[in-house]
């Protein structure tokens, strides 16, 4: 015979615990960034993550422009998952970095 009291206490139990547990998920999440959310419903990425092309990066939190972070280094900004990602990526030998892009220099003159 099942002991209703027993069964009774043990679901509150396990009902204490997994609240605490979501509150201290919650509490961690918010606290380091990484909480669950819904993701961004839309990313367009102007330059299709070409790094010869100024691009700018558009989801529903940001608007975010490639940029030169060096002489031969661009932060490129492009979708992933529906959200804009920066990535820090190297010219192609004998190209520089000037205004977001990578080009030739000899086409500055």
């Amino acid at each position: 015979m099942v002991n209703l009291d027993n069964l009774f206490n043990n679901k509150i139990q396990l009902a204490v615990v997994l609240a605490v547990g979501l509150l201290a998920l919650s509490f961690v999440g918010t606290q380091t960034g990484f909480a669950p959310y819904a993701p961004a419903d839309v990313c367009t990425d102007s330059d299709g993550g070409d790094i010869t092309r100024l691009g700018v990066c558009t989801d529903n939190d940001e608007v975010s422009g490639d940029v030169c972070v060096s002489e031969t280094e661009v932060v490129e900004n492009s979708c992933y998952f529906n959200q804009c990602v920066s990535t820090i990526v190297s010219c192609q030998l004998g190209k520089s970095c000037v205004q977001g892009r990578c080009i030739d220099p000899a086409l500055l003159v």
